[in-house]
């Protein structure tokens, strides 16, 4: 998955792709639009603790995406992908360094 962190790459996103590839996290980032691209794409809102608190599917392009007040992070996939991968709002994702348990596996 591709991270967006700078103004720069969170203005841009998928502008100008024909694919969401793997995926963009867009840190930070808040609200999306799919203005000017050329495919439609499936949003994941993400709360700051990595609840999934909204979802949003197949969004043709020329449209605003959803806002919901508690996102903090925002993930954008080729359409199909939360249908596909069975995504489902209040799973938990996490990023970063990996969590360890007690036994010292990554969960």
């Amino acid at each position: 998955m591709e991270l967006a962190i700078t103004e720069q790459e969170l203005l841009k996103g998928l502008l100008g792709r024909n694919s969401a590839g793997n995926g963009i996290f867009l840190m930070g980032g808040r609200m999306v639009h799919t203005f000017q691209m050329k495919f439609s794409i499936d949003i994941i809102y993400l709360h700051q603790n990595g609840d999934i608190i909204a979802m949003e599917e197949n969004v043709m392009p020329n449209r605003y995406g959803g806002y919901y007040k508690e996102t903090s992070h925002v993930v954008e996939f080729n359409s199909g992908t939360i249908q596909s991968c069975t995504i489902q709002i209040g799973e938990k994702w996490c990023w970063g360094k990996p969590i360890i348990n007690e036994n010292g596996n990554k969960v």
